[in-house]
C-alpha cells in the first residue's frame, strides 16, 4: 500500500514511517498541513494517517480539505488519550477512525489501519494486475499465472512501485527514493541487483517478459510480450 503520514513531531513521524515501511508499505512522510493537502491532491494513496494531537484550527481545516479532495480516501487520525471528545468530532468531520497517539503496540495500529481500509463501503486497496501478474497491497501477496511468488520486503516494494507505474519509464533514482525511501547514491548497483532478483522470480524462464531495461533511462514494467517484441512495441500495443 502507499500511505501518506502527516505528523509535525519529527521523531514520532520517523517512528511511524519506519513502522509501516518495515511492513513493506510505501510511505510519503510530511510534517506540515500545506504539503499534506498538496500530496493528497496530486497523488493516489491507499491510506492517510494524520497526527491530529496538535488539535487546532489548521488541523481541522486539513482534515476537511483531505476529505473534500478525496472522498473515498481512508483516513485514520491519531490523537492524545485526553482528546477522546475531540476524536468523536473528528469522525463527524470526515475521519474514518481515530487511534491514540501513544500506541503501545504496532500491531494495534496495523489492525486499526486494516479496519479503516475495509470499513464503510470504502474499498480496500485494489489488487494491482499486469497481465497474469497480480499484487494484493492489502494482503501483501504476489502471484503470476495463479502461482504464489515469495518476495523479500525490498523486492516487494520494488515490484509494487513498478506495477503502480506500469507502462512508464522509471529511473534508478526514482526507485531508490520513491520505492525504498533511500537517497540516491551514484556508486551503488543495488537497483540493478534487485531488478535481477525480481526478473528471476517474476519472469523466470517464461518467454513473455514483463520487466524491461530502457537503455539510458531505467526500467519499465510492460504487459506480457513475446520474445520477439521490443519494449517500445509493447508499449504501443
Amino acid at each position: 500500500m502507499r500511505i501518506l503520514i502527516s505528523a509535525a513531531d519529527s521523531e514520532f513521524a520517523s517512528f511511524l514511517a519506519h513502522t509501516f515501511r518495515a511492513e513493506s508499505h510505501l510511505v510519503d512522510l510530511v510534517r506540515d498541513w500545506d504539503e499534506t493537502g498538496s500530496l493528497i491532491k496530486t497523488r493516489e494513496y491507499d491510506l492517510a494517517l494524520l497526527d491530529m494531537s496538535p488539535y487546532d484550527a489548521a488541523a481541522l481545516v486539513a482534515l476537511q480539505n483531505a476529505r473534500s479532495l478525496r472522498p473515498q480516501l481512508p483516513i485514520l487520525v491519531l490523537i492524545n488519550r485526553s482528546q477522546t471528545e475531540e476524536g468523536v468530532r473528528l469522525l463527524a468531520m470526515g475521519a474514518d477512525d481515530f487511534a491514540f497517539r501513544s500506541v503501545a503496540s504496532c500491531q494495534e495500529l496495523f489492525a486499526r489501519a486494516r479496519a479503516v481500509l475495509h470499513r464503510g463501503g470504502r474499498p480496500a486497496a485494489a489488487v494491482l494486475r499486469v497481465q497474469d501478474l497480480e499484487l494484493d497491497p492489502t494482503r501483501r501477496t504476489v502471484s503470476r499465472g495463479g502461482k504464489a511468488i515469495h518476495l523479500t520486503s525490498k523486492e516487494y516494494s520494488l515490484l509494487e512501485y513498478l506495477m503502480r507505474n506500469a507502462g512508464r519509464d522509471v529511473t534508478r533514482e526514482q526507485i531508490l527514493e520513491q520505492a525504498w525511501n533511500l537517497r540516491s547514491a551514484p556508486h551503488t548497483n543495488v537497483v540493478e541487483v534487485y531488478i535481477n532478483y525480481l526478473r528471476r522470480k517474476i519472469d523466470g524462464d517464461s518467454p513473455h517478459k514483463l520487466i524491461h531495461t530502457v537503455r539510458g533511462t531505467g526500467y519499465r514494467l510492460l504487459r506480457a510480450t513475446g520474445p520477439e517484441s521490443s519494449p517500445a512495441q509493447a508499449a504501443s500495443a
